[in-house]
């Protein structure tokens, strides 16, 4: 099974096209560990736990190696974060079967680094996709593209605050340099179905556009939550690019994993169930996405 039907299948099979990030804040969990990782381990299982208990399900997670990697101190001979990482991705294995696992690490560095990088993503941690950068150039993802049924997605219109200083900054061609990384993805994905983009999705108007450019392609959208993203207006962008919906992963982190941040509170109140208010959060995402709608149809290169 390549990526395309990967994400077709988790869609239909969850009923949405909801992504679920992974990127615990470990000072501010309210379980603790006999270590920061442990404690990381233990309150996202949990999340997964009770999510499988209420049948709930994203049609992807994503967790930001950073927030892992960073828990490590391997001059003490502590690699807690990275065994939180890998215990938390076997328990999405078990706990849901099907459901796309993309490494958030931005990789992207000359040809030789990033087979290296690709190793990384896809055979330490078996992920099922990975983020890259495409500032170096197409050689620098050449390595990621030649796992044909992995995905790779390219950072194409981030959802940070300052990513229009570069990436809508307008070439000599009157295109901007988001948009031209989107014809490029466009163009290979012809050759690489696995190759998509990354949007975010405070900028639902540059949604609609570069979608329609890149045709149905993977597309992986965050920002939803805490940094201000809409799913509703990420919803009617895409449709009203006709864009497959299935295809699409819409990705929520702080606020549904740890709502409580988005408020600013350090911690959960003492009385709170946190597992269970994840779960709500998550349920809400999904209502407001809906279900896949009739552009789902499965991807033929042949016709992008």
């Amino acid at each position: 099974m390549n990526y395309h039907e990967l994400l077709l299948e988790s869609a239909a099979n969850t009923g949405t096209w909801s992504c679920l990030g992974l990127d615990p804040v470990a000072s501010s969990l309210p379980i603790n560990g006999t270590t920061q990782g442990a404690a990381v381990r233990d309150f996202v299982v949990s999340v997964l736990e009770r999510m499988r208990r209420r049948s709930v399900s994203p049609a992807a997670f994503k967790p930001n190696i950073g927030f892992y990697h960073a828990i490590d101190r391997p001059h003490q001979g502590d690699f807690s974060g990275s065994q939180a990482l890998a215990t938390i991705i076997e328990a999405i294995r078990t706990e849901f079967p099907g459901v796309p696992v993309i490494l958030d690490a931005k990789r992207g560095d000359i040809s030789t680094s990033s087979s290296n990088y690709a190793i990384e993503a896809f055979d330490c941690w078996n992920a099922d996709a990975v983020t890259v950068q495409p500032y170096m150039g197409a050689d620098s993802l050449t390595a990621f593209l030649a796992y044909p049924d992995r995905g790779v997605y390219t950072l194409v219109r981030t959802s940070n605050p300052s990513a229009a200083t570069l990436q809508a900054q307008q070439l000599d061609d009157r295109r901007s340099v988001s948009e031209v990384i989107a014809d490029s993805i466009g163009e290979h994905a012809k050759q690489f179905p696995g190759l998509g983009a990354v949007i975010g999705a405070t900028a639902p108007a540059e949604l609609d556009r570069l979608a329609k450019r890149m045709g149905p392609v993977p597309v992986l959208i965050p920002g939803v939550g805490s940094q201000g993203g809409n799913a509703s207006q990420v919803r009617a962008a895409l449709t009203a690019a006709k864009f497959p919906l299935a295809l699409a992963r819409v990705n929520s982190s702080r606020g549904i994993l740890q709502p409580w941040l988005a408020t600013g509170e350090s911690a959960p109140p003492a009385t709170s169930d946190w597992a269970d208010a994840a779960v709500d959060r998550l349920i809400r995402l999904n209502l407001e996405l809906g279900y896949p709608d009739a552009h789902s149809a499965p991807f033929n290169p042949e016709n992008a």
